[in-house]
């Protein structure tokens, strides 16, 4: 074998190559080159230098051989010569390639920059690189890095002015970075780094460095606010030529604490003032830098306190309701008042004052004080005294005045007579006999009282004399006597009799005769009269009150009365019932009649009969009775009386319950003895009473009750606990409605479908007694619904649908989409699934996931949603 190709490699890179012959042996060969090359004929990516090839042949025997790959085309030398940023964040830094070596021409190339030049500037800091190429192409790569000075920074310290509005603060500049030294240009024209007799404001500073790098810095001067002081509380003098007057001042601004300094005699200096009277004080305030400034405060006083007063006078002599006012003035409302009245008073003006002397003492806000004497007076005290008093001439008469004489008060005067009806003059004219009294008045409303008596004579009275009965043909005398009046009478008499005191009469009926008398005076007597009875022979009516009927045991009252039969009678009853014509009572145990005789002075008689009806009382008869029963008892009562016929019932059974009718029940919830009453009232009105007595043991019944869970139950679950609650029970019997049934006292039972059933439960105890508790239990179905992940369409007749399984659903729809979000199957019946075709066509869809959406509602009508993916399988 042999090497019989080389190539050099170039540029001093990897690139040379050699090809090695072989002849002999037995194919197929194997090669390997040594130190590099890889294992073909050829060796590729070669440096300059020896190699030896390996080769085998498919019988196992090796040769070898050498071959020297030579060097090339040499590469360049590059350095790279470089000016730095000047200024931080600058550009103008530059880069030169110097090349030597290698074949010239040199081409330069920077990639950073795709620039071709030898020099590039206008650089930013950062790492350049150079590609140099030479005439024969090969090439050399450099880098060199653009650098910049640390940045220019400034700081600052400064001082503020001391006081507001003042030029005494100061600031220095220190810069760093950037490139030494530094110059200094203030915004007030300074050159220094450190500047001195600034007022508060804002300064800027521009430093420029080696370089002619800049950096500008703000310096703020700060000055203390405003030294300010300002009055917060002020006292004046609260009585005239008073020095309790006070002021407080506060200071604002400047730099605390603060020293303050009022120009009182002595200074004072704090910020309150104390004890000033009335004037104007200058306080000086100065802060911690001793900035000063001041405050003009002035105290005032109130007027000096006067005190006027007017009065009212006591309306009437001896009263109390004078009045007096103090009107003050000055000082410092409001004002409070004191007055030495008894008892004392302390409004501005004082009432209820009798006639005398007063001292108000008035005192203001501030209890400054001032005294004021005070006079109330009154009239002369009011009287009255009669005059002219006229009494009246007949008894009886109205003819009768008076006149009343005021003197004392304040006139005009008014007048009030107690007469009927009243009489407002001072005389009071034509008054009866009597006790009168005037009320006067004067203008103030003071009053007294006058009283005067008016007379009149005795009255004027006539008595007759001389009535009488007589039988007819008789004569009789009458007469009249007069007494009263002013004496000296005349008698007139009616009857044609005329004057005259006595006369002989004979009348031939009942007559009457009326008298009058006069006397001196003209007084008229009352008319008198008598009468002269003359007896008839006949009776125009006998009457007597007709009784109702009446109830055996009651009394009755009737009374009898005659008309026409004149004169005086004289009565008689049957049955010892007396001479009185009435009213009589009795009390009949049967019916009765009862006769009357009525007989005149001339022994005329007539008779009258008067029946009294007698009702039976209705009779009962009421039997003690016993019984047992549970939670009550009824009991029955009945009247068999048949001669009660047609009476009502009013029946008490002794608990509080009452009934009507002659046959009733009754029912006690509680045991015991009971009177019962029985009141029968007979159409005629009259009642009989009977009573009887019954004794009633009652037993409690148990009381049924259960409760059962689950309630209701499910076709799942359709096993039901019964919780008994009963109380007061021995036995219990279940019937579970689906015909199972159960003696135990908390049963459980499983319902074999679903159903509503009718629980019933039987309970009984010792004493007999039962209850019933009944209640529906529900089997509800169970609402279920299963979705399968995937189905295969193929008609194999197995899971070639797609479609969900469940019970008890009441609304459907399902929804299909493609992964596009096309629908493309819809369905409202649960029991049609999806064929796996797009929307009812032919052709099944391709094998994908494809999202459902299925709505339903339950057997209660509760909204069931489902979202998922199904997997189409072909």
């Amino acid at each position: 074998m042999s090497v019989n190709s080389t190539t050099p490699a170039n540029c001093g890179a990897s690139n040379g190559s050699a090809v090695a012959t072989v002849t002999g042996g037995n194919g197929p060969y194997s090669y390997q080159w040594m130190p590099s090359g890889g294992n073909s004929a050829q060796a590729n990516g070669l440096q300059a230098g020896t190699y030896t090839v390996y080769v085998t042949d498919g019988s196992g025997c090796m040769g070898s051989d050498t071959a020297v790959v030579q060097a090339g085309a040499a590469n360049a030398t590059v350095n790279i010569t470089s000016t730095h940023v000047s200024c931080t964040g600058g550009s103008n830094g530059s880069a030169t390639a110097v090349a030597s070596g290698g074949q010239q021409p040199y081409t330069f190339f920077w990639p950073q920059l795709n620039a071709s030049t030898q020099t590039v500037t206008g650089l930013p800091p950062g790492t350049y690189s150079v590609i140099v190429t030479t005439a024969n192409g090969c090439t050399t790569n450099a880098s060199v890095t653009i650098t910049q000075p640390a940045p220019l920074a400034l700081s600052s310290t400064q001082n503020d002015a001391l006081c507001f509005g003042t030029a005494t603060g100061s600031a220095t500049v220190l810069p760093s970075g950037g490139t030494g030294p530094y110059s200094y240009q203030w915004s007030n024209s300074q050159t220094a780094a450190a500047v001195n007799n600034l007022a508060a404001g804002n300064y800027f500073c521009t430093v420029t460095d080696a370089n002619n790098c800049t950096a500008v810095i703000n310096v703020q001067i700060n000055q203390p606010a405003q030294l300010q002081l300002s009055l917060s509380q002020v006292n004046h003098v609260t009585c005239f030529g008073g020095s309790n007057g006070t002021a407080t001042v506060f200071a604002t601004g400047g730099i605390a604490p603060y020293n303050f300094a009022w120009n009182t005699n002595p200074q004072q200096n704090s910020a309150t003032g104390l004890n000033l009277s009335a004037g104007s004080y200058t306080v000086t305030v100065t802060d911690a830098n001793n900035c000063t400034t001041t405050l003009v405060v002035v105290i005032t006083q109130p007027q000096q306190l006067t005190a006027a007063s007017a009065t009212t006078l006591v309306h009437c002599y001896g009263g109390s309701n004078g009045t007096a006012t103090a009107n003050p003035s000055g000082g410092t409302g409001p004002y409070s008042y004191q007055w030495s009245s008894t008892p004392q008073q302390f409004t501005q003006t004082a009432t209820g004052l009798p006639a005398g002397n007063y001292t108000v003492i008035v005192t203001d806000n501030y209890g400054c004080t001032v005294s004021t004497a005070v006079n109330v007076s009154q009239p002369p005290q009011l009287n009255a005294a009669m005059s002219n008093v006229v009494n009246v001439s007949c008894n009886g008469g109205n003819n009768g005045s008076a006149t009343v004489m005021p003197s004392g008060g304040t006139a005009p005067y008014a007048y009030q007579w107690s007469t009927t009806p009243q009489q407002f003059t001072q005389t009071a004219a034509n008054l009866p006999a009597g006790s009168y009294t005037v009320n006067i008045s004067d203008m103030n409303g003071c009053a007294t009282v006058s009283s005067v008596v008016i007379t009149q004579p005795a009255p004027l009275v006539v008595v007759p004399s001389g009535t009488d009965t007589i039988c007819p043909g008789q004569a009789v005398i009458i007469s009249a006597n007069a007494s009263g009046g002013n004496g000296g009478y005349n008698y007139f008499w009616t009857q044609n009799l005329g004057n005259g005191q006595t006369h002989v009469v004979n009348p031939g009926s009942t007559t009457q005769y009326v008298v009058t008398a006069t006397d001196n005076q003209g007084c008229v007597s009352a008319p008198q009269s008598v009468t002269v009875y003359v007896y008839s022979f006949t009776v125009t009516d006998v009457n007597i009150t007709t009784p109702p009927p009446l109830c055996s045991g009651n009394s009755t009252t009737f009374t009898a009365q005659v008309t026409g039969f004149t004169g005086p009678l004289t009565y008689s009853w049957s049955h010892n019932l007396g001479s009185s014509p009435g009213p009589l009572t009795v009390s009949p145990t049967a019916t009765t009649t009862y006769t009357l005789w009525a007989t005149n002075g001339c022994g005329i008689t007539v008779q009258k009969p008067v029946t009294v009806t007698v009702n039976p009382l209705p009779v009962i008869n009421l039997s003690p009775q016993s019984a047992t029963g549970c939670d009550e008892v009824t009991l029955v009562f009945a009247d068999y009386n048949p001669n009660n016929s047609g009476c009502t019932y009013s029946w008490n059974f002794g608990d509080g319950g009452t009934s009507g009718g002659s046959n009733t029940s009754h029912s006690y919830t509680q045991g015991g003895i009971y009177t019962v009453t029985v009141v029968v009232t007979s159409q005629a009105g009259c009642t009989g009473t009977a009573s009887s007595y019954v004794t009633v043991a009652v037993n409690a019944s148990p009381v049924a009750g259960f409760n059962a869970t689950p309630d209701p139950a499910t076709t799942l679950e359709p096993t039901v606990y019964f919780v008994n609650t009963t109380t007061n029970a021995a036995t219990y019997s279940w019937d579970f409605g689906d015909g199972s049934s159960s003696l135990l006292a908390n049963p459980v039972h499983t319902y074999a479908q679903k159903g509503v059933y009718l629980v019933v439960l039987y309970t009984s105890n010792a004493s007999g007694c039962y209850d019933t508790a009944m209640r529906v239990v529900e089997v509800e179905p169970e609402f279920s619904f299963y979705i399968p992940n995937a189905f295969t369409p193929n008609d194999d007749g197995k899971n070639d649908v797609f479609m969900g399984e469940g019970q008890e659903i009441s609304a459907f729809e399902m929804l299909i989409f493609d992964r596009w979000g096309e629908l493309i199957f819809r369905t409202e019946n649960p029991l049609e699934g999806w064929d796996g075709t797009v929307r009812g066509g032919s052709e099944i869809a391709q094998q994908d996931a494809y999202v459902y959406k299925i709505s339903l509602r339950d057997h209660r009508n509760k909204q069931h949603v489902y979202h998922g993916t199904v997997s189409l399988i072909k």
